[in-house]
């Protein structure tokens, strides 16, 4: 099951992509974390340490050579290069059974954007095969490029954070229809780090979107953030995670029954 993270910056995506991989592991499941974000904190949150980053190898952006054919969404590329070289090459351990692989930032000021490093992590997600993992869950790059791209379109489901306030609310908004346009069928909204039941109310008011689930403000988890540790869960918190996860759980056995 494919499992992609989107939102506004700051509201904690990164966060919860890392607390769910950790519990998931925890119940045995094999997961691979793909850092999709240049700025990559993913490893840090999981306490992997450093990974190395796909973006500087330039051989492997170079063996991105060509559109699969024209009708194809923007951004689908084809690999050149076997994706289990790539799993062992840049993957690190982390948890149980769990990897990680870092897209990372490889560009000085001024040497433009980063679409071939975006289609190069594009064909890579696309060509693991299915039974390699339980789970593959995409921390995508904060606001809307990675659903402009397409890179989340083969994702089983989105989960697009959003904290109280407007600016907030508008980008998951956009994430939303932008995630529909390129066919994710299964889109939830998460709210964190509200502070009362009134924001909820007032969120779900001013999106005009179902939120399917609201995380409290945990001063714990913004420590863990603020020292760059890994998630450290209480007690309050892990259960809100392990809440989170069953509809999730659900999905993944009734995927495995199909």
């Amino acid at each position: 099951m494919t499992i992609a993270f989107a939102g506004k910056g700051g509201v904690g995506k990164t966060t919860l992509c890392a607390s769910l991989a950790l519990i998931l592991d925890e119940f045995g499941f094999n997961v691979l974390c793909v850092d999709a974000d240049p700025d990559a904190n993913l490893s840090t949150a999981l306490g992997a340490g450093v990974v190395k980053a796909l973006a500087k190898d330039k051989a492997l952006l170079q063996s991105v050579v060509k559109k699969e054919n024209a009708s194809a969404l923007e951004g689908f590329y084809e690999l050149t290069v076997k994706v289990d070289n790539v799993i062992e090459k840049f993957a690190k351990k982390w948890g149980n059974s769990g990897d990680i692989i870092t897209l990372g930032w490889s560009k000085n000021g001024g040497q433009g954007c980063y679409c071939t490093e975006n289609n190069a992590l594009n064909a890579i997600i696309r060509s693991i095969p299915k039974n390699q993992y339980d789970f593959i869950l995409i921390d995508g790059e904060a606001g809307l490029e990675h659903l402009s791209r397409g890179l989340t379109a083969k994702a089983d489901l989105l989960i697009v954070v959003l904290q109280s306030g407007q600016r907030s609310v508008q980008t998951a908004q956009d994430a939303h229809k932008l995630a529909l346009d390129i066919g994710i069928k299964k889109i939830n909204l998460v709210l964190n780090g509200y502070v009362n039941e009134d924001e909820i109310n007032y969120i779900k008011e001013q999106s005009q979107l179902p939120i399917s689930y609201a995380f409290s403000f945990n001063n714990d988890i913004r420590i863990c953030d603020l020292n760059a540790q890994k998630i450290a869960f209480n007690e309050e918190y892990k259960n809100q995670i392990k809440e989170f996860i069953e509809p999730i759980l659900d999905d993944f056995k009734e995927g495995l029954r199909c």
